[in-house]
């Protein structure tokens, strides 16, 4: 081989190595892409659909705080260690109290009726009031309690009506001085 030979060996072997170079770039060029594929089908089958939207909520009454009765819940229980005393082992009578507050919620809502049909029909929209009874329902904590029974783990209770009518009552008001906040203007 001469040395032209080689030269023309070597232009060439340039020339395709740098076409190779520049479709191997082309070929490792990967592109990510994120896609999101949404499903989406159309009837005309001429049904209608009701969507409900609450536009407005409030209490229209609350009961008064003096006005609070609850149902007092007495129960016989054979206690052990009452009050830490390993001797006091007997029968005791304990209390529950139970208050359940009734008040009106006055709600607006607003009706989307639509219907599939083939013509474009647009969408029927109603305004609704209505005025629901709601109750709400407290139960004494026996947490709260004056006596206690157990060794390992205790367990308290209310040894008077009183004292549970008080925890119960407690719970209610605090519950009516959040829901203030609620009540319908005028």
């Amino acid at each position: 081989m001469n040395s032209s030979n080689i030269f023309k060996t070597i232009t060439m072997f340039s020339f395709i190595s740098g076409i190779f170079f520049l479709y191997a770039d082309e070929i490792e060029k990967v592109e990510n892409k994120d896609i999101t594929i949404i499903s989406a089908q159309s009837t005309s089958d001429g049904k209608s659909e009701i969507k409900k939207e609450l536009i407005e909520e409030c209490i229209i009454s609350l009961p008064e705080v003096t006005s609070l009765e609850p149902i007092i819940q007495t129960v016989a229980k054979f206690l052990n260690n009452i009050n830490g005393n390993p001797q006091k082992n007997e029968y005791t009578k304990v209390y529950n109290a139970v208050l359940e507050i009734n008040y009106l919620l006055h709600q607006k809502e607003l009706l989307i009726i639509t219907t599939n049909s083939i013509k474009g029909q647009k969408p029927e929209i109603k305004e609704v009031s209505k005025k629901l009874r709601q109750t709400v329902r407290f139960e004494s904590n026996s947490s709260n309690g004056d006596i206690f029974a157990g060794k390992g783990s205790r367990e308290f209770y209310f040894s008077s009506a009183e004292k549970a009518k008080e925890d119960v009552i407690a719970k209610a008001k605090t519950w009516l001085k959040q829901q203030m906040g609620a009540i319908c203007s005028k």
